[in-house]
């Protein structure tokens, strides 16, 4: 792929788009000041492509907007510039310029040589809400009021020099990239520039989304390998020649060994659903038997910290689909994590009933509700929104010291919305915690009387 095509797709944009941004300054400059087209061999030439041109407007001047708006899209790399003359631009009616336009992600906003709103499309309407009405025919300045874009549009103006930014909208959080191609025209109502806004927000969101997480898996790969190293240090260094040290170290090593394998295969699941791979069963299936079954499992661990297990399940609980393996999966983790976090002699309660989620029906049965409720030392308020994170945790000292990868909590939700649920944790009264899991019901549809 050339330097102009992935330019052109990192921009979102193909062949019609290069061509409405190349055009967009004229056409809307032509719309703005209501003037009849001019007659000249450029201006004849190029309507023939569909390209209106208004009086007043030097059609040399068009095609070197053409050129400056077409360059930055594809990039100053190229060696070869795109002009009007070389463009097999397609028969763009009027009507279907402005269906570009008006389908268009990215914002487009046209500025006089003043710094005057031309035109704006409804992309940028919706980013800066604003309206067109609003816009039009008034300084950039004032209709949007932030003043790294007016830095940006006063500099582009000035120096009649292409520009590029990114930006931070208050108080929606949401970044704009900017790039901002120049017109050269010093007419009053003449297209001068011509900015483009790329939503960067989810692109930005997910970069910091992946440094946080290498961040983290090297942290949580550093820790055991560095016991481990430790450990082998100390046994070259002539521990192994002490049986009970050297007992005691490789035990150690052994522990780290795991936890570090524990880990890995954390993260390898963790991936593979996250990218697809695991396809999940759509069985009915009946969630006391996953309650029974999960409880069974996890009893010897409670007993040995000298908890109380206790199971509410409605006699009339109906069915869910779903992978029975992979609720057992969730249900399993959940009673875990409270069995490790609950001090000793503790109470986990496991529930289950029928819920609607329908208002008008309320009688409507719309989803089975599971709850593992204990009362260990729950989690703070300001904390709960985040506990379904990779390698989020609340006391990291604990939880490593009770074997946790800080990734279990993130299967679950992954398993759980793979079943078409939801999850979610809330604080029990007076101490402890309390981890929702709602599962939807599937509907039988009656047949019309």
């Amino acid at each position: 792929m050339s330097f102009a095509d992935r330019r052109l797709h990192m921009l979102g944009i193909g062949g019609a788009g290069v061509s409405a941004l190349a055009t967009v300054a004229y056409a809307w400059g032509a719309e703005v000041s209501g003037c009849d087209r001019a007659a000249s061999p450029y201006s004849e030439r190029l309507e023939r492509f569909g390209i209106p041109v208004a009086i007043g407007h030097d059609p040399g001047h068009l095609e070197q907007g053409m050129e400056v708006v077409v360059s930055s899209a594809i990039g100053p790399e190229e060696p070869e510039l795109l002009t009007a003359r070389d463009m097999a631009l397609p028969r763009l009616h009027r009507a279907q310029l402005l269906a570009v336009l008006t389908s268009m992600v990215e914002g487009v906003m046209v500025l006089d040589c003043r710094g005057r709103v031309l035109q704006v499309n409804p992309a940028l309407e919706r980013m800066f809400d604003v309206t067109r009405t609003e816009a039009r025919g008034h300084p950039c300045s004032d209709v949007f009021r932030h003043p790294q874009l007016d830095a940006l549009v006063s500099t582009v103006l000035s120096k009649r020099m292409n520009e590029e930014d990114e930006i931070l909208l208050h108080p929606s959080g949401r970044r704009l990239h900017i790039e901002a191609s120049v017109i050269e025209s010093d007419r009053e109502n003449d297209a001068c520039a011509v900015l483009v806004f790329h939503d960067m927000t989810d692109l930005r969101r997910l970069e910091i989304i992946r440094k946080d997480f290498v961040a983290n898996v090297s942290h949580e790969l550093r820790t055991p390998l560095t016991s481990i190293k430790g450990y082998i240090e100390a046994l070259l260094d002539g521990a192994k020649d002490d049986p009970e040290a050297s007992t005691q170290f490789l035990g150690i090593i052994l522990k780290q060994s795991d936890w570090l394998n524990l880990i890995l295969e954390d993260l390898l699941q963790l991936s593979k659903i996250e990218s697809g791979q695991v396809l999940f069963k759509r069985e009915p299936l009946h969630i006391r038997r996953v309650i029974e079954r999960t409880l069974a499992m996890i009893k010897p661990l409670a007993d040995k910290k000298g908890h109380r297990l206790a199971s509410f399940v409605d006699d009339e609980l109906p069915a869910v689909l779903g992978d029975e393996d992979r609720l057992t999966q969730v249900m399993s983790n959940l009673l875990d994590n409270a069995v490790k976090y609950t001090p000793e002699r503790g109470t986990i309660t496991v529930a289950a009933h029928p819920v609607s989620d329908d208002a008008e029906q309320p009688a409507l049965v719309t989803a089975v509700e599971l709850s593992v409720t204990d009362t260990g030392i729950g989690i703070p308020e300001q904390d709960r929104p985040r506990v379904f994170e990779r390698f989020y945790r609340v006391d990291k000292a604990r939880s490593r010291e009770l074997g946790g990868t800080g990734l279990g909590l993130a299967i679950v939700r992954h398993i759980v919305e793979g079943q078409g649920g939801r999850v979610w944790v809330e604080a029990n009264t007076p101490t402890g915690s309390r981890f929702v899991v709602r599962l939807p019901v599937p509907q039988i549809r009656q047949a019309a009387d």
